[in-house]
């Protein structure tokens, strides 16, 4: 890859472009718009204008104007509702850029993992293609196996398909990242401060297993409850408010005065019924199903982040064995062991450097796998969209936005 074919950029400047997600957008504006355009209960529910003509003569009316009213009470509670739905569409909205920046999240992890795998898989096709060309030179020697000459083909041949799998899968992680960036070219993430698996494993285990309240997914069955009570507490005003409505009326009788043909009422209401302990047992039992998924919500969790800190405990034990398996089998010293032994066969000395780079490719394989459980377990803690918005995948955990 050339550098005039190739655009460097940042693992943050992939994450903040989440902020342009058009889903994420979108839902912003619809907040927005509700925001502005939502009103705050009047004192006047309605008003309501009756007619009534007497005799059957159009000459005799009598004429009734109401105004249905909203208590204080009444209109304090509907402005709370309206202000716990806008959290509650706030929260939805950071679910939203939630599954923006892990989509982003998992397109960096298999953009850079994938790219140290295929480093290693190309010097291992050069091993291959040296190998079954010195087993072709001792064909002909009356002790060759052909069996060898066939193994080192099959293997070479399995890994060409490895390979465009590797590149096919780059080639399309990294137009995925262009389309982001809104570039044209090739993308190379600058991985310096790329985080290690040894700090990731000071991360996880330094953090309680207990669900934080400002977890967004914890957060919005909180407010779902918290919106179940509230149409509770309406019901229950509405049906304690004992005015229902103010009346003016007119009575056109030529035979009475203005004083008597006009009056003013009012009405009240008097709960003696069943329909409002109904509907108000029917908002209890919403407040309890609510508060029986607050508890599933948080069980979930709970299961969810404990599974994942097993499979990390496991995955950094295996990265430990096969570092230190790597480090014992050092490279520049193996081979000057092997090339020390006099008549050592190029084959065997092959076989060292084969067996070298398949170790690490097993390592990478690993580290990914724990990439990918430590973004699982940022996702579980609803720290990808905690603010502010860092990026986790940084040492120095960079301000995203």
């Amino acid at each position: 890859m050339s550098e005039q074919d190739t655009a460097r950029t940042t693992t943050t400047a992939v994450l903040a472009t989440a902020i342009e997600d058009t889903n994420y957008n979108y839902h912003a504006e619809q907040i927005d718009y509700i925001s502005e355009n939502t009103y705050s209960l009047s004192y006047i529910d309605h008003l309501e204008l009756r007619t009534r003509t007497r005799n059957f003569d159009l000459n005799e009316q009598s004429y009734r104007f109401r105004a249905y009213t909203n208590f204080p009470k009444e209109r304090k509670l509907n402005q709370t509702y309206k202000d716990k739905s806008l959290d509650e569409a706030r929260l939805q909205g950071k679910e939203k850029l939630n599954n923006a920046l892990e989509y982003r999240y998992k397109l960096i992890i298999s953009m850079i993992k994938n790219e140290r795998v295929l480093q290693g898989k190309l010097a291992l096709n050069e091993l291959l293609e040296d190998r079954i060309t010195i087993l072709k030179k001792l064909a002909n020697n009356l002790d060759f196996d052909y069996q060898d000459l066939l193994d080192a083909e099959n293997d070479y041949q399995k890994l060409q398909i490895d390979l465009v799998d590797l590149e096919n899968n780059l080639k399309q992680s990294s137009w995925e990242v262009s389309q982001l960036l809104g570039v044209n070219d090739k993308v190379y993430l600058d991985r310096e401060d790329m985080i290690s698996v040894e700090q990731i494993a000071l991360f996880v285990n330094s953090f309680d297993k207990e669900i934080a309240t400002d977890n967004f997914y914890y957060a919005q069955q909180i407010v779902d409850i918290e919106l179940a009570e509230l149409e509770y507490e309406q019901k229950k005003a509405s049906a304690k408010t004992p005015l229902k409505f103010l009346e003016a009326s007119y009575r056109d009788d030529f035979n009475e005065g203005f004083q008597k043909d006009f009056s003013l009422g009012l009405g009240l209401k008097i709960p003696i019924g069943s329909a409002v302990k109904g509907s108000l047992n029917e908002r209890v039992i919403k407040i309890a199903k609510e508060k029986n998924k607050l508890d599933d919500v948080k069980y979930e969790l709970h299961e969810g982040i404990s599974e994942t800190l097993t499979v990390l405990e496991v995955l950094f034990a295996k990265h430990r064995l096969l570092s230190r398996f790597l480090e014992e089998d050092n490279e520049e010293e193996s081979l000057k062991k092997y090339q020390a032994i006099e008549g050592i066969s190029p084959l065997v000395l092959l076989k060292v450097k084969e067996n070298i780079i398949k170790k690490r490719q097993v390592l990478f394989d690993v580290e990914k796998e724990i990439f990918s459980s430590y973004l699982e377990f940022l996702d579980l803690q609803g720290l990808l969209v905690r603010s502010p918005v860092v990026n986790y995948l940084s040492s120095k955990n960079d301000l995203v936005f």
